[in-house]
């Protein structure tokens, strides 16, 4: 894995673009946890969501997902601390 970045502060009024608020490359392999016991919505997609989408993937409370290398963007919603990382 990559150095260590910090963890995100996720709020629930838009979607965030994970790529562009870590700096990592979009389409680089991810793995995202979510750190609190609040749940998260993730859009796998190149362009923002509807703030009130709540489409694609639920990442419950203290559980992690494996975005696979290549996608085209990952936007994340919710009142919730992530970590994310770069697998490489």
């Amino acid at each position: 894995m990559a150095t260590t970045i910090p963890d995100l502060q996720i709020n629930n009024t838009a979607y965030l673009d994970l790529y562009a608020a870590t700096g990592i490359p979009v389409g680089t392999r991810l793995v995202i946890q979510n750190k609190t016991t609040v749940g998260a919505f993730l859009q796998i997609k190149n362009f923002q969501p509807a703030s009130n989408s709540q489409d694609g993937i639920f990442l419950e409370a203290y559980k992690f997902y494996i975005l696979d290398a290549n996608e085209v963007g990952c936007w994340v919603k919710g009142m919730t601390k992530l970590s994310v990382q770069e697998i490489v």
